[in-house]
């Protein structure tokens, strides 16, 4: 989100970061972290304990709409990047150097001389409390007069060093116009000293010519014997050469076969650890059975009894419940019994207190009609009554009949359930029998794919140790050739992969083969064209070269084989097989015959290079050796010794070799990599079924334990809706009786109502009276009786509920937890058996090992034999090359080389001595040829005697003169110089001090002026000015020295005018706030930051400092932006937007 154009206030509690706004852009505009010291910048990235940040950065989006800085958009993004050991700066994402952004920034109104377009926290306090002499400190910083101090103290830097320089040339000229008088006096014996000078020099030329020639001469001798020694050590270091080859041949095969059998020994290890590891789990698995053996038939003889006591628990329970069914059927029968018993001597005797009641009314009632309508009461009463009762007794059946219901289909539901719970039984075993399978077959892939892991890492090994050595082969080919040709092979590849380029077949030494014997000839025939790129047509060629013409990819020549035409040659027949033509001995493909024939069909193969020499003159033919020499049909011959192990066909022959090697190695890794990866899909696919089964069989289990948990709550369910019907039954008999006994009563009431008031009953009821008393007697004894025999009948249930509920299914649950624990001897002896299996396994996997254990001990006898064979040979080797023949030439060209190098000293210092007479006259060399060389050393001696009479002639006077002369000249004209130099600094200077008195006052005008509108805006009741204060002005004294200070008289509202040192905190506050923007509207900026400029101030000056942002952010003409920190009220009422921390 970008900053508002106007007004933008940040709050937030202290500590929170809002000055780190300000401290970001001050880091981009430079103002922050202006030194590159790593201190400062392991500083700036982190402080404090843990992991920091290795690098930072801090980006400014700046609005350039307006063009003000000139860059083109409309937005520009300033990046100053820094890290512990660089800073950087990009300016929209290009690098930029920090000089360019200050130039930049100064050219958008950022100036460096007047940065108080930031105002930080403190910058107010310090400004509060400035001293005159710093105050005018700062209006020279805002008008810029640094700058032309800066220059003015560099002008008088250079006026010094003029005036230092002017007199050392000053000094120089009068030394050398002293010398120019001294040497005009002695150029006269100079002439005739030169004259003598010249006889010295002839004569020694002849002496030092005649002793050149006789070093020549013993040198030509010398060079002629050394030749002889070095064709003689040249013999001998072949011998040695060759020796070395075979040496390093040995060597390097010995380094084969000893990483060989460490490899071996390592497998050897691997395979004991293996052995170690097999042998362990034998004899765990032994342990195991002879535990299982010991243990397996006690396990089986309880399983046998506690199973016997399960059946014999069952057959009791199912003895217990028939026990249990026929008591509670007798009880059933004596309950109904007592029931009915129960309900006739109630009938019995709700007659009776019927009679009784009539009997009675006579002395209860007065009259017929009120016994008639107390007895019409009472049947009202007993209608309300039974009408509830039958209301009761109809919802307590209809509760039943749902209930009964309800019962039969739990019954129902029990049943099903039961099936189901078999049924998720019989799945889980399946499940379980299924698991186990594919357990067992995890375990045998597991296996398989530990033997394809240890194949494949010891593949891995030898294709790593392969590729290395193809890697060190390719090294030493492309050394072979030119960098460029090396770069244009390599890109050449890559373009025809690329570009799916055909008709391109490989360089010639990639497409012919030859005997060792011939690989020097057929190198030295062809030379660089061996690298010659053969392509089907000039096309290919044409496409590739521009391919690599654009991607810069070096140079390639090419062979296209519509364009050549093998030579007719007519080979000589005569020499029989001392000459053949080089081509037979090049095995190539039939359709690289003419590509071949153009290299090699005009070259023969030569037995000696007499025999090349003479049958290429004779023949017009090239020729080769076996050992390199050439001989030219032109008559040129080239030979010498050639280097064998740097042939370039035995390192391509190698090269092919190891390639086939690594590409027949990469193949088995890749098979081996896709039967890894087919064992892992299989692998992959049995632990996903194991983990299906697994869920499968969990779910079972879920699901067999959840049925079994319904079942046993439906069956507790069912009991007691059983215990609940039992109850509804008693109440429905109950209240069917009750019901009896009402309409009974109401019957018996009915039929007296009408009938006439007597006193007492009439015969047959009073019979009916003592008739219902007996019976009621009897009945009564009766149902004493069948209570008895209930009761008895009931304990007898309840004692049998209770053995079968607490004593006999507890114990059968028990039980078959115990045979639960135990587990099935049939499942143990599968597991002996596995266990058996796995032993045999194992021993079998042992025997493997042995097996592997004793060929890779063979294998190792084979090597080290090998090993001891080779040792001989580098020890035959090793022996040639100590061998003190080439010693021998060796001390002997040394000496012959000393020898040489003497004269060839000799030879050079009589040169240089030649060389040091100089120019000579061309009669001089002639003019003592006929005389001894000790008539010369005569002649030498008597011109040196006369040379000693000028001795003290300046020697050098002449030259001196003329030299000296020049320098007076030069020295004369350069002091001038920098006398005219001189004046031009001074008037410099002048013009500077103008220039910034001139600057310093504008400055001050503006800000003065600006000061007075600008206090008056924050304090509308008072008034302030700026006074320059002027020094005392002394005679000569420049007149940048007339200012000693800037005060401020500021009067605050009505009181008397005071300085800055009479004035409160908070009135220096807004003196300083009047300052601050009265210096940016002298020097406007494109916008301004504030950190808490308001801290100090009163609520009615923090409204006028609101106001002043406000106008000016709000400016038509020049509106400005500003971003700002506060806690007043004030201030983030004028805000446009804002910003909390």
């Amino acid at each position: 989100e970008y900053f508002d154009p106007k007004v933008n206030t940040v709050v937030g509690p202290n500590g929170s970061g809002k000055s780190n706004f300000f401290k970001a852009i001050r880091f981009v505009l430079g103002d922050l972290l202006s030194t590159s010291r790593s201190e400062e910048r392991r500083g700036l990235l982190h402080e404090g304990v843990g992991h920091g940040s290795s690098s930072a950065y801090v980006e400014l989006v700046l609005d350039n709409s307006d063009g003000r800085i000139p860059v083109d958009g409309s937005e520009v993004r300033l990046r100053r990047t820094i890290s512990l050991k660089k800073d950087e700066y990009s300016l929209d994402r290009k690098h930029v150097t920090k000089t360019e952004v200050i130039n930049l920034l100064e050219s958008a109104g950022f100036s460096r001389a007047n940065p108080y377009y930031i105002v930080q926290q403190g910058k107010i306090r310090d400004l509060a409390v400035m001293t005159d002499k710093n105050r005018l400190e700062l209006l020279k910083e805002v008008g810029g007069t640094k700058i032309y101090e800066e220059r003015r103290k560099e002008s008088l830097d250079l006026m010094k060093d003029a005036g230092l320089k002017k007199k050392e040339i000053e000094d120089m000229l009068k030394f050398f116009e002293d010398k120019v008088t001294e040497l005009e006096g002695d150029k006269e014996e100079l002439v005739n000293y030169l004259r003598l000078d010249k006889q010295r020099r002839v004569i020694e030329y002849s002496i030092f010519d005649r002793d050149l020639q006789s070093t020549n001469t013993s040198l030509q001798a010398i060079e002629k014997k050394r030749e002889e020694t070095v064709s003689k050590s040249n013999a001998a270091h072949e011998d040695m050469s060759r020796a070395k080859v075979e040496r390093k041949k040995a060597e390097k095969d010995s380094a084969q076969i000893r990483a060989k059998l460490d490899d071996l020994k390592a497998e050897q290890e691997q395979l004991a650890t293996q052995k170690l590891d097999e042998t362990q789990k034998k004899t765990a698995l032994g342990l195991e059975l002879e535990e299982m053996k010991s243990t397996g038939k006690d396990s089986v003889d309880v399983h046998k009894s506690l199973s016997s006591q399960v059946a014999e628990l069952s057959r009791d329970i199912e003895q217990a419940k028939g026990d249990l069914a026929t008591v509670e059927g007798d009880m059933n029968s004596y309950v109904s019994q007592e029931k009915q018993m129960e309900s006739d001597i109630m009938q019995s005797e709700q007659r009776l207190q019927n009679l009784y009641q009539k009997e009675g009314r006579k002395k209860q009632f007065n009259s017929k009609q009120g016994r008639d309508k107390w007895i019409k009461q009472e049947i009202k009463e007993i209608q309300t009554v039974l009408k509830k009762k039958e209301s009761s007794l109809a919802t307590i059946e209809k509760q039943h009949s749902q209930a009964s219901k309800l019962s039969a289909d739990q019954e129902e539901q029990i049943r099903t359930q039961d099936k189901q719970m078999k049924e998720r039984e019989t799945e889980q075993q399946g499940i379980l029998s299924e698991l186990k399978q594919f357990r067992k077959s995890k375990i045998e892939l597991q296996e398989e794919r530990k033997l394809l892991w240890k194949n494949e890492s010891k593949l891995e090994k030898e294709i790593t140790s392969v590729k290395a050595t193809m890697q060190k082969k390719e090294r030493q080919v492309d050394s072979s050739v030119a960098r460029d040709i090396q770069k244009g092979l390599k890109s050449l590849q890559k373009i025809v992969h690329q570009h799916k380029i055909e008709g391109v077949h490989g360089p010639i030494i990639e497409l012919l083969e030859c005997k060792d014997t011939y690989n020097t000839a057929v190198e030295a025939t062809a030379g660089n064209v061996l690298f010659h790129v053969v392509v089907d047509s000039d096309e290919v060629a044409t496409k590739i070269i521009s391919h690599l013409n654009r991607e810069n990819g070096g140079r390639v020549s090419f062979i296209p084989l519509n364009r050549i035409q093998a030579p007719k040659v007519n080979y000589p027949t005569q020499y029989g097989k001392d000459v053949i033509p080089l081509l037979k001995v090049v095995k190539h493909k039939p359709l690289f015959q003419k590509a071949m024939a153009h290299v090699f069909g005009r070259t023969l193969l030569c037995r000696t290079i007499d025999l090349a020499s003479e049958v290429a003159l004779s023949a017009n033919l090239n020729c080769v050796t076996l050992d390199g020499d050439q001989a030219s049909h032109k008559g040129s011959l080239t030979g010498g010794y050639y280097e064998i192990r740097r042939s370039k066909l035995e390192n391509m022959k190698q090269l092919k070799e190891i390639r086939m090697k690594f590409d027949d190695l990469s193949s088995q890794s890749g098979k081996l990599k896709e039967e890894i990866s087919s064992v892992d899909q299989k692998v992959s696919h049995i632990l996903g079924e194991i983990q299906k089964h697994e869920a499968k069989y969990n779910r079972a289990k879920n699901q067999i334990q959840g049925l079994s948990h319904d079942l046993k709550t439906l069956v507790v369910q069912v009991d007691a809706n059983k215990e609940q019907a039992a109850d509804r039954v008693k109440s429905i008999e109950d209240l069917t009786l009750g019901v009896m006994q009402l309409k009974e009563q109401h019957q018996a009431l009915s039929d007296e109502l009408g009938t006439e008031l007597v006193s007492q009953l009439s015969k047959k009821e009073q019979e009916e009276v003592k008739t219902l008393n007996l019976q009621v007697k009897k009945m009564q004894k009766d149902l004493m009786e069948l209570q008895t025999k209930r009761m008895e009948i009931e304990t007898e249930k309840n004692q049998l509920k209770t053995n079968l509920d607490t004593n006999l299914l507890k114990q059968k649950d028990s039980l078959e937890g115990r045979l639960s624990s135990i587990g099935d001897p049939k499942a143990a002896e599968t597991l002996y058996k596995e266990k058996g299996q796995e032993i045999d396994k194992i021993v079998k996997a042992i025997g493997i090992i042995e097996a592997q254990i004793g060929s890779v001990e063979k294998e190792v006898a084979s090597y080290q034999t090998k090993l001891s064979d080779l040792e001989e040979v580098i020890e035959k080797s090793k022996a040639i090359e100590a061998s003190d023949a080439a010693h021998d030439q060796a001390g002997e060209l040394e000496i012959l080389t000393s020898k040489k190098q003497n004269l060839l000293h000799k030879k050079q210092d009589l040169e240089n001595k030649i060389r040091d007479l100089g120019s000579l006259p061309s009669d001089a060399f002639g003019n003592h040829g006929d005389k001894s060389k000790k008539s010369l050393l005569q002649l030498q001696d008597k011109v040196q005697n006369q040379l000693k009479k000028f001795s003290h002639v300046n020697k050098k006077a002449l030259d001196q003169y003329m030299n000296f002369t020049e320098q007076r000249d030069e020295y004369s004209r350069r002091f001038k110089e920098q006398k005219r130099e001189e004046a031009k600094i001074s008037e410099l200077i002048d013009a500077l001090d103008m220039q910034k008195d001139e600057l310093l006052e504008r400055t001050f005008k503006g800000v003065a002026r600006e000061f007075v509108r600008t206090f008056t805006e924050l304090v509308p009741q008072g008034s302030g000015e700026l006074v320059m204060i002027r020094s005392f002005v002394q005679s000569g004294q420049s007149k940048a020295k007339k200012y000693s200070g800037v005060s401020c008289k500021v009067c605050f509202g009505g009181e008397e005018t005071k300085k800055m040192e009479q004035l409160s905190g908070g009135q220096k506050t807004v003196v300083a706030l009047a300052l601050i923007f009265a210096i940016q509207r002298c020097d406007r900026a494109p916008f301004y930051l504030f950190d808490e400029i308001d801290a100090a101030l009163d609520p009615q000056y923090r409204i006028n400092v609101a106001n002043i942002i406000s106008r000016q952010a709000n400016d038509g003409q020049n509106p400005t932006q500003f971003i700002q920190t506060t806690f007043a009220p004030e201030l983030v009422k004028i805000a446009d937007h804002v910003y909390g921390v």
